[in-house]
């Protein structure tokens, strides 16, 4: 029987960049490897300025993403 632990990594990073870009790229590569994301935020202001900002940030490019506010959200 194998007892060892899976090896567990921790990685800190001191970040400069706007949180809402640090979560777009994040996401993004989510979104390209199909995994799905659930990102919490500590009210609803903040989910409204991050929810304008995935619509507005690159208009090249399009991230799906849904808030609890949204009609489609849990079904």
């Amino acid at each position: 029987m194998d007892n060892e632990l899976p090896e567990t990594r921790i990685n800190l990073y001191y970040i400069k960049t706007d949180f809402k870009v640090i979560i777009f790229r994040l996401c993004h590569q989510l979104v390209l490897k199909r995994l799905k994301t659930l990102i919490t935020l500590s009210n609803s202001q903040d989910q409204d300025d991050l929810d304008k900002f995935l619509w507005n940030y690159k208009k090249d490019s399009f991230l799906p993403h849904l808030t609890s506010n949204d009609e489609f959200f849990g079904k």
